[in-house]
């Protein structure tokens, strides 16, 4: 089982691949294999990917310091030294999006470019913090028992209704494999907390690094516009929607994502 020491957690990960070390940030509560195996494993020809479970959440140990965005972000450059990387590319889906940009304005000479998916810069729209909890309440994820409906609950999040009725069977044994490894309610309070103290908006500027911010048109968790307002505040960021994708975009859009992160990361085609 590969886990190493970071700071002061273990950490678990896996890798795919080889060539430039690209690390892939997952967002809130959930651990790497809610990745699927797809995007990983198509980026996986061009690239080497590192995935992790970040902090409290799957096989990685929750440690002794408090919980946030900045912390996370030290947790993946302090991985890189562990796993020998001096220099990688960033894919932060949601919170790890956020994840993602305190690493862009902190460590910005160990990342090449930076992927932003259904991400967003905080300040504003820091309303997030209701939002989750209205999400929260309203899928039922306070029920962390792994019902059938729990699975339906999350999946109703994540993915348009459409992708769930043509996908319904395979969703679902999906969610039955992943639902154990996800964050328990305490964890999940906490980077709750954590994205609702994220505040980006007046040093996106600072960013260096090519973005690339991607979000899907039915995002229910982070509309689209807030990802647009993300992207408007780097100079120079590419913008681009994904069409009739939630909030899970990475997963019911993998060929999809896999095809605009390499145009974007090396001008390469799937």
């Amino acid at each position: 089982m590969p886990i190493v020491r970071v700071d002061d957690i273990d950490m678990y990960y896996e890798e795919l691949g080889s060539g430039h070390p690209l690390m892939m940030i997952m967002g809130l509560g959930l651990s790497l294999r809610d990745w699927g195996a797809q995007l990983p494993t198509i980026l996986a020809k061009h690239f080497r990917v590192i995935l992790f479970d970040n902090r409290g959440v799957g096989l990685s140990s929750l440690g002794s310091k408090p919980l946030s965005v900045g912390q996370m972000a030290e947790d993946t450059v302090e991985l890189m030294d562990a796993l020998g990387i001096p220099e990688a590319h960033l894919f932060g889906i949601s919170m790890g999006g956020m994840v993602a940009q305190h690493f862009a304005l902190n460590y910005r000479e160990r990342l090449a470019k930076l992927v932003l998916g259904c991400s967003m810069a905080g300040g504003d729209f820091r309303s997030n913090l209701s939002l989750g909890k209205a999400l929260w309440t309203r899928f039922g994820l306070k029920r962390l028992e792994h019902s059938a409906e729990a699975y339906r609950s999350i999946c109703r999040l994540l993915f348009p209704e459409n992708f769930i009725n043509v996908h319904r069977e395979t969703l679902e044994k999906f969610m039955q494999e992943v639902r154990p490894y996800h964050s328990c309610p305490e964890i999940f309070s906490q980077q709750l907390k954590a994205t609702a103290h994220h505040n980006a908006c007046n040093v996106l500027k600072n960013i260096q690094s090519p973005t690339l911010v991607l979000a899907g048109t039915c995002d229910q968790v982070i509309p689209a516009e807030r990802s647009k307002v993300l992207a408007r505040g780097i100079a120079g960021a590419e913008y681009q929607e994904i069409a009739d994708a939630g909030h899970g975009f990475y997963f019911s859009h993998a060929e999809v994502t896999a095809t605009v992160a390499l145009k974007f990361l090396d001008d390469r085609s799937i």
